[in-house]
């Protein structure tokens, strides 16, 4: 039986009008120390406000007995949860 991960975030920073957000990762079973990611919604230049781009960037002490590939891999797990959880609201 696969154990479920989970992780209890705060949200740190708020900009309305730059259309980004911070949050850090407070409590987790995943094993992160430290980590702060931050959203940012971004205009496609040449297309109207119906069209955008998200960007994601994060910062994160190493996780112990991770190798890059495993970080690299929760990474992609967590982004394609997320894309999908949108397009199940647009």
């Amino acid at each position: 039986e696969e154990e479920t991960t989970w992780a209890k975030e705060r949200l740190v920073m708020i900009d309305p009008i730059g259309r980004c957000l911070s949050y850090e990762i407070i409590e987790n079973n995943v094993g992160f120390k430290s980590y702060v990611a931050t959203f940012k919604v971004m205009q496609v230049d040449g297309y109207d406000d119906q069209v955008c781009r998200i960007e994601w960037s994060f910062v994160s002490d190493p996780v112990d007995g991770w190798k890059k590939e495993d970080l690299e891999s929760y990474v992609d797990f967590c982004l394609k949860h997320m894309v999908n959880k949108m397009e199940l609201h647009l």
